[in-house]
């Protein structure tokens, strides 16, 4: 069993403030909410805290992020020289044996076939190990590597992104979803843009390791580098470690300082801000989607390579449709803890609501399209800025959410086949014997070809194409949907030249 070397006490350190213009780059959100704190207690999440040792190897620098189920820790491996992130899930027994499944998953993943393409855009898992916190309570922790900002945080920096970005985003998340469909058989059932992620490049990566450690002097942290854990739990797992072992962790703690510090010295930080070239800055990078033109992207095709280096500027970057920065762009599928074998699920109560196929909303079976349903929801909400579907309850009209989510796929996509789903659980809450809807009788048709123009602002030929493409994808039919290698051979996908204006966003009475 292995486990965990942690930090008796800090050294003095000066009153330095945290300075707002370090660099801005990936999980620099202070006004975003943290972890709960009342979640740090007996079978909830552990009390880490940077200079932390796991598994005699993995120097914690700072947090990287949080979810119910864990915190994310970015580190060093002192044993393999890199840099990693170390997701600590809560120790109550059920978060036990979801990381065990989680687990088995990702192996899978790791080892099917690291040759193809897709491989490449599903996060891997590089080790795992367990150690006892507070109260001897168990954490069974994985380690992946170092990723950087979801697609849920560029939507709301820029509200859109521009569209050769998207179908860069795109055809990758469909080599990712192909490699797990097809080589390992596994379903992820939650694809949603929190859980595909930009990767960093090896630049980004390092500066923001060095920034992590310079922090251990700074007078005051971000909340979203540090635990919200409340000082006496923290006090109440040291006093569970003997005397003794607490100096060795002292010492130990100093020895694997010393080889980060060593390391980081050895690389070459380019920290100055990222020039102006043929007179573009980064700065002045168009943010809606769509809005530049060719020549635009291609005069800042010669971009500094170093400039990438900056997150924020790396992402200015992408959405000016820089080709340039659009070949450093590498996503990832990342957060496999709802996720499922095709020939043995969990649970049949799969998917966000707004990226949620019929066939679960309806309580009949499904399989691997229904990623794919989810992927062209988030595809659509790209381009806009909006959902595809956002449903809503409706105690004053007597019906539900289901009610109203099945009445938006009807008035996009049209009428729904009763056959496909009468035999669903559900089936009956929603249609009468007729296969008509029972409690929504009013409904305003559209098509996804008219959204595209009127909240994407797309021209009519582009709408049109990209609902050519997004339609296989949301077929009724889990058999006629198309497959993850269907939709890559289509020519949506080729970069191209893009003009178009401003989007705007449809009106929401309220969120779910």
């Amino acid at each position: 069993m292995s486990g965990e070397e942690s930090n008796d006490e800090f050294e003095e350190r000066p009153d330095v403030d945290y300075d707002d213009s370090t660099e801005d780059g990936a999980f620099e959100h202070e006004e975003d909410e943290q972890e709960p704190e009342s979640d740090y207690d007996i079978g909830g999440y552990h009390p880490v805290m940077p200079g932390d040792i796991f598994d005699a190897r993995y120097y914690t620098l700072r947090k990287l992020g949080w979810g119910h189920f864990a915190t994310v820790w970015l580190a060093f491996d002192t044993r393999e020289r890199v840099f990693a992130a170390i997701k600590i899930p809560k120790s109550r027994q059920d978060f036990i044996e979801a990381s065990r499944d989680e687990l088995d998953i990702l192996q899978v993943i790791r080892s099917a076939d690291p040759r193809h393409v897709g491989a490449q855009n599903v996060v891997q898992i590089l080790n795992e190990f367990e150690f006892f916190g507070v109260s001897k309570s168990l954490h069974l922790c994985m380690v992946f590597e170092v990723l950087g900002d979801n697609l849920l945080t560029l939507l709301r920096r820029f509200n859109t992104l521009n569209l050769n970005l998207v179908r860069v985003v795109t055809k990758q998340l469909l080599q990712g979803l192909g490699y797990l469909h097809e080589v390992c058989e596994i379903i992820h059932t939650d694809i949603k843009p929190e859980n595909v992620v930009i990767c960093l490049t090896e630049g980004q990566l390092n500066n923001l390791a060095v920034e992590a450690y310079s922090s251990r002097l700074w007078k005051r942290k971000p909340k979203s580098m540090i635990s919200t854990a409340p000082e006496e739990y923290r006090s109440k797992y040291m006093l569970g470690i003997p005397s003794k072992t607490r100096k060795r962790i002292r010492r130990n703690r100093k020895k694997h300082r010393d080889k980060v510090e060593q390391f980081l010295n050895s690389l070459d930080i380019d920290n100055s801000a990222p020039k102006e070239q043929n007179g573009n800055s980064s700065n002045g990078a168009n943010k809606s989607n769509g809005t530049n033109n060719s020549n635009d992207a291609n005069n800042r095709a010669d971009f500094s390579d170093e400039a990438y280096n900056h997150i924020s500027c790396f992402y200015e970057e992408l959405q000016a449709g820089n080709h340039g920065a659009l070949r450093h762009c590498t996503v990832k599928i990342v957060d496999f803890g709802n996720a499922c074998y095709i020939n043995h699920h969990y649970t049949e109560e799969i998917q966000t609501r707004e990226y949620r196929s019929p066939e679960a909303i309806l309580g009949s079976p499904y399989d691997t399209s229904a990623d794919i349903w989810s992927a062209a929801c988030l595809i659509f909400e790209l381009v806009s800025g909006d959902y595809l579907f956002y449903p809503e309850a409706n105690d004053y009209e007597n019906y539900d959410i289901d009610d109203d989510h099945i009445a938006k796929m009807i008035e996009i996509l049209g009428p729904m086949p009763s056959r496909l789903f009468r035999e669903g659980r559900r089936y009956y809450d929603i249609f009468d014997k007729k296969g008509r809807l029972l409690k929504i009788k009013s409904l305003s048709p559209t098509s996804i070809v008219e959204l595209l123009m009127d909240i994407a602002c797309l021209p009519g030929i582009e709408a049109r194409e990209m609902s050519e493409f997004l339609t296989p994808m949301l077929q009724y039919d889990i058999r006629d949907r198309a497959t993850a290698s269907e939709c890559l051979k289509s020519n949506w996908l080729t970069l191209c030249e893009m003009r178009g204006t401003k989007p705007k966003r449809r009106a929401h009475s309220g969120n779910i």
